[in-house]
């Protein structure tokens, strides 16, 4: 189990700062706060964007 930060977001889906920010923030994306800091597992990553792709 990995926990991806939102620079690590933006590396991985090749984003830029603004739209990993917009992605981590969604209501319905699994994320959750360190402090200030938005954070998710990349398990929770790939079912949110496979969920998205088949709906």
């Amino acid at each position: 189990m990995k926990v991806l930060t939102h620079k690590d977001v933006m590396e991985l889906l090749q984003v830029s700062d603004k739209n990993a920010y917009r992605l981590l923030k969604s209501k319905d994306c699994p994320t959750f706060k360190i402090g200030n800091q938005y954070r998710i597992l990349e398990e929770d990553l790939i079912t949110y964007l496979k969920q998205k792709d088949a709906g």
